[in-house]
């Protein structure tokens, strides 16, 4: 077999061994193993520096073969002289004009596989399919001897393509109709098929005289995805191709091809803890060396800051884990959204309950006390086709970057098809325990005998895990100003509770649940008997309240038996960060002077109730998150494609009693400043942050920038996101989204 890597291969016996001669173009920008190499050292710098020594073995052999175009014709042989990869109509096709790398002034081929692509190649002279062999080469990685990932075919002449397109296997074919008639301008369609990995694809066009073949290199990558529709720009496609390449620790596989297994790679890789990837998660509330999760306001930075630097990024949480692991599946051609869980369980010791114990007089056993639940979760959906499966669980999986548990040895979670999480099915793998815990655990307050061995559960929550699960409905418009209400349509949420789980309480649920048990061995203790009493904290309908406002928790409790129940209650509240914790209704008042003291970095309080059935055994808990509102406008924009615009950011101090300090108003976008020399402005972590004044009690804040965009065909929507920082207060925050004419 030819292998482009080799000066010389030798023919059948008694033959002689065939010459490789190189010509064409030189190579466009540094090649992606340059960049790799970089990286790789950081991780692993004998194997980097074996593959480097490789590579320029192979690089030097592959320039000491090349010959001129001209001398190349002059041999006699067909000989290519131009090839036009028709960017923009191949785009069309394959649904990649969002791409920016395909209508860029220099453009890519940027391509979707189980399509066929169209080229035009120029000869030097009439093409004759019966004498004439034109065959093609594409390399996934041209500088790897050892690897698999090359494919080589011939031309059918003859323009049907039965067999290739039959067995959807590489192929190509001449397309007749559009071949101008001289023979010396071909139209040929290409065939990538649905398993080919995802890579940057290299092509190569050989032509054969006697013992010589003729390769023509083509000068760019050619960029294949898995099933593209998002808007990506240049750079973040380079970086999320070099992240794919090292979530496979830069060797190239036929995982590559497998969604399943990409999709869990990335998850790998999105986080720190394992290979120098992308981000480094931190909840302790020191982000000295880095920024604090809630700075960021686009993955785009992100990524940039991590492919300049070459070093993970400081700091993230998981909705901005989730955040960037969107961008990066999404880029690549997986279809995925994030999703935020609220009350969601970390099931530490695989029971898929969550667990609290105590000894026979009531102390918590601290050292036993590993689960926890965190007041919400974000993780991302992607989805997939499960042929390694049976039958019924393709569609959306979860995927989680966070870092939380182990495995398979690595901080990585998923793909698990949400269809098994809603059966209870925890047997099917990919961390699908894990997941149902997160949405469908039973608290469990466990009493442990004196022997230390035997334990009793003392009550069962079986509706404290698991609400609201969220996402963005898909509703065709970019995410804009919310100006405190959702009348503009932009945003609607989407609740994907009973994608996870049958309704809570209902007897599908309790059956999901028991099935799940049954794995673990709890589900007879478990699933016997019910409490007689019922909790919740009741939402006012159509009532916000802002900060600077008392705020006032409603805690219902319902008598589900026939007989009287003497009940104790209590109520508490107390600050949130991102945390983990463990009939009548019953309210609670706190004084906006109360609640403000201390950091209230979320704008949000922990408000908790008990209910103590003193005639029963039970005692019943009811967590809830009350959530100040803040206030941010943004003046009303029409921007002229290429022409300044004013815009400006407004809102007023809400707090009666203090002022804004240390502040900072923060930018990011695809909107730029229209004045270059706004000296207002300071590059910080790949955005634009301006220092202001101190904001005092009640005064409005107002800011002012001129912005200026371009539209194009790949992006016809441009936005920026505003962040106003200050001591204080948090989440003084939005998206604007102006309307751009052309």
């Amino acid at each position: 077999m030819y292998r482009a890597w080799e000066a010389t291969e030798a023919g059948p016996s008694g033959t002689a061994a065939r010459t490789v001669a190189f010509y064409g173009p030189p190579r466009a920008g540094t090649p992606h193993f340059v960049k790799d190499l970089e990286f790789w050292k950081k991780d692993d710098p004998k194997a980097a520096k074996v593959k480097e020594d490789l590579w320029k073995q192979i690089e030097a052999d592959e320039t000491s073969k090349r010959i001129t175009s001209e001398k190349a014709e002059s041999s006699g042989a067909l000989i290519v002289k131009n090839v036009n990869l028709q960017q923009k109509a191949n785009a069309f096709e394959h649904e990649t004009l969002n791409y920016e790398s395909v209508v860029s002034g220099d453009p890519d081929a940027v391509l979707r596989r189980g399509k066929e692509f169209r080229m035009t190649i120029t000869l030097n002279r009439p093409y004759n399919a019966s004498n004439d062999h034109l065959g093609f080469v594409f390399l996934a990685d041209s500088k790897n001897p050892d690897s698999n990932m090359r494919v080589e075919f011939d031309l059918d002449g003859t323009g049907k393509g039965e067999s290739y397109l039959k067995n959807k296997t590489w192929g190509a074919r001449l397309d007749k109709d559009k071949t101008k008639p001289d023979l010396k301008e071909l139209s040929v369609l290409v065939y990538i098929p649905g398993t080919a990995v995802v890579a940057e694809w290299e092509m190569r066009i050989k032509t054969t005289l006697a013992n010589v073949d003729y390769v023509w290199i083509y000068p760019k990558p050619i960029y294949v995805l898995f099933n593209p529709w998002s808007a990506v720009s240049k750079e973040i496609l380079q970086i999320c191709f070099l992240l794919l390449r090292k979530a496979f620790d830069f060797k190239m596989t036929p995982d590559m091809a497998d969604a399943v297994r990409v999709s869990r790679a990335l998850s790998k890789i999105i986080n720190s803890n394992d290979d120098n990837g992308v981000l480094v998660g931190n909840w302790s509330g020191d982000y000295s060396g880095g920024v604090s999760p809630t700075t960021w306001s686009d993955s785009v930075a992100i990524l940039k800051q991590y492919y300049t630097t070459q070093k993970p990024v400081g700091f993230g949480q998981c909705w901005v884990f989730a955040q960037v692991l969107t961008t990066v599946c999404r880029s690549l051609g997986i279809p995925c959204r994030s999703l935020t869980n609220f009350n969601s369980a970390h099931d530490a010791n695989a029971t898929c309950t969550i667990d609290h114990y105590f000894d026979e007089k009531g102390n918590s056993l601290a050292d036993r006390n590993n689960d926890s639940i965190w007041n919400f979760h974000c993780w991302n959906e992607v989805w997939i086709l499960r042929p390694d499966l049976p039958p019924g669980f393709d569609g959306w999986h979860a995927l989680d970057s966070t870092p939380q548990e182990r495995s398979s040895g690595k901080f990585q979670c998923g793909p698990c098809p949400v269809a098994a999480v809603c059966k209870g099915d925890i047997d099917i793998g990919y961390d699908t325990a894990f997941v149902f815990a997160e949405v469908n655990a039973d608290e469990v307050q466990w009493v442990v005998k004196d022997d230390g061995e035997t334990l009793t559960p003392s009550s069962i929550d079986t509706t404290s895990v698991g609400a609201k699960i969220s996402t963005k409905k898909p509703t065709g418009t970019a995410l804009k100003n919310m100006k405190g209400s959702d009348s503009d349509g932009s945003f609607v949420r989407q609740d994907l509770t009973e994608n996870y789980k049958p309704k809570e309480g209902s007897e599908a649920e309790r059956q999901c649940e028991e099935r799940a048990l049954r794995y673990t061995g709890f589900a007879e203790k478990l699933c016997k008997g019910q409490t007689a009493l019922k909790v919740a904290f009741q939402e006012g309908e159509g009532v916000k309240t802002f900060v600077g406002q008392d705020l006032v928790a409603h805690f219902v409790v319902t008598n589900a038996s026939e007989q009287q129940r003497r009940v104790a209650v209590t109520m508490t509240a107390r600050h949130t960060q991102y945390w983990d914790r463990s009939g009548q209704t019953f309210s609670l008042k706190i004084p906006y002077t109360e609640y403000i003291k201390g950091s209230n970095e979320w704008l949000s309080l922990f408000v908790y109730g008990c209910a103590v059935d003193l005639d029963g055994e039970h005692a019943l808990q009811c967590p809830e998150t009350i959530h100040c509102q803040s206030t941010r406008t943004y003046s009303a924009a029409t921007i002229k494609s290429g022409q300044a615009a004013d815009v400006t950011v407004s809102f007023t101090n809400p707090l009666p009693d203090r002022p804004l300090t240390k502040c900072g108003f923060l930018m990011t976008g695809n909107l730029e400043l229209a004045d270059k020399g706004d000296k207002r402005f300071a590059p910080y972590f790949k955005m634009l942050r301006a220092d202001v004044s101190d904001v005092k009690p009640g005064e409005k804040f107002s800011f002012s920038v001129k912005l200026t965009g371009t539209t194009t065909v790949a992006n016809k929507t441009k936005s920026m996101k505003f962040d106003f920082k200050c001591e204080e207060l948090r989440d003084l925050n939005g998206d604007y989204v102006p309307e751009l004419l052309p």
